[in-house]
């Protein structure tokens, strides 16, 4: 069975530079704080579903990685959640 993914908005506590570079360091999902232990990469991610400025970053946390997006000066992540039956 396939799933599908949601946005989950959350809290992130990042640095915005003068170059216009971001780094986060930790992401608050359900009240929990997660501190980032590195951004393995950045890139933009513009496509015909997606509205212009959103920015993917693959962080990792505990070991694991994710992604973490920001869109139009606002944090999500990606939440699985099982396909429907049709």
């Amino acid at each position: 069975m396939e799933t599908g993914r949601v946005k989950r908005y959350v809290q992130v506590n990042a640095d915005f530079m003068p170059d216009g570079t971001v780094s986060p360091h930790s992401v608050t999902l359900d009240g929990q704080e997660f501190l980032i232990d590195r951004v393995v990469k950045v890139e933009d991610t513009n496509n015909s579903q997606s509205s212009k400025g959103r920015r993917r970053f693959r962080i990792e946390i505990k070991g694991k990685q994710t992604n973490l997006f920001l869109e139009k000066e606002r944090w999500y992540v990606g939440k699985k959640i099982p396909a429907q039956k049709t």
